[in-house]
């Protein structure tokens, strides 16, 4: 989820395969300052109008059950990150690529963790509120300290 503001953008949340987000239909607000932008080639995003997604909630009660648990474990995700900008760059950068390590990270063929492409300096800078060019700094500290073998995408961390 990117947030648009005048200052600029940044990525707010991760949303992975699976999760169900919609508060969006829910929303009071005539205009919205948020969009959803697909980092993944393979992902497929489904609009479901409101009064269709009340309706349904209303016959088959145990969907909201289904719904709800979505709903908590994408905010338990996004609050995890509730003290996330006190942190210096560096601890932002390194905490990012934990959170997505464990929730998208693969197990090269080297038996080491390495983020998807599409996890970019850019996209971690925008998720980190800072720029590419501190992501960039952060990422080499990051290297030297020894929790990442590069410093571009794939990030593989040690």
């Amino acid at each position: 989820v990117e947030v648009t503001k005048k200052q600029g953008s940044y990525i707010s949340a991760f949303i992975f395969e699976n999760d169900l987000f919609g508060l969006d239909a829910f929303s009071s607000f005539p205009s919205k300052n948020h969009a959803i932008k697909v980092l993944s080639s393979g992902a497929i995003i489904y609009r479901v109008e409101k009064n269709f997604l009340l309706t349904s909630l209303n016959q088959r009660t145990n969907l909201y059950e289904l719904l709800l648990t979505n709903f908590t474990d994408v905010f338990q995700r996004h609050y995890l990150f509730e003290n996330f900008l006190s942190l210096s760059p560096t601890e932002r950068t390194k905490k990012s690529l934990s959170y997505l390590s464990d929730f998208i990270g693969e197990i090269n063929e080297a038996g080491q963790i390495q983020t998807p492409m599409e996890i970019t300096q850019e996209v971690l800078a925008r998720f980190c509120r800072t720029s590419q060019s501190r992501i960039s700094i952060c990422l080499k500290e990051l290297k030297e300290s020894g929790f990442l073998l590069n410093r571009k995408a794939p990030f593989i961390l040690k």
